[in-house]
């Protein structure tokens, strides 16, 4: 009789996270995320600081060199939200493809 609780509270919890997985890879709730880490790598940096020290730069050697320097020296929750905007982006970009190419492949079926 435990088995058995054990195995249904088993089988219930990995139903549970497939439908919560689901419903977060949904595209509403994957812009939302998006946008959500958008406005918070935004709202840590202060642009106009970055924008008047890039106008102090006139080489692309320079720039480059600024480019590394300020994302060297910069603070751990920057680096956090930055590689999340990223995942979250490519993860936004590759779901996209992948609806459009099975649109494609569902066009292209003979009926």
């Amino acid at each position: 009789m435990t088995t058995e609780k054990a195995m249904r509270a088993r089988v219930m919890r990995r139903v549970y996270v497939m439908y919560a997985w689901r419903t977060v890879a949904a595209p509403a709730p994957r812009a939302a995320i998006f946008i959500t880490l958008m406005l918070t790598l935004f709202g840590s940096i202060s642009f106009v600081d970055v924008i008047s020290n890039v106008m102090t730069v006139s080489t692309l050697d320079g720039l480059l060199n600024f480019g590394y320097s300020a994302f060297a020296n910069t603070s751990n929750i920057v680096y956090t939200l930055g590689i999340a905007v990223l995942g979250s982006g490519l993860w936004f970009v590759s779901e996209q493809t992948k609806e459009a190419r099975l649109r494609e492949v569902s066009l292209e079926a003979p009926i």
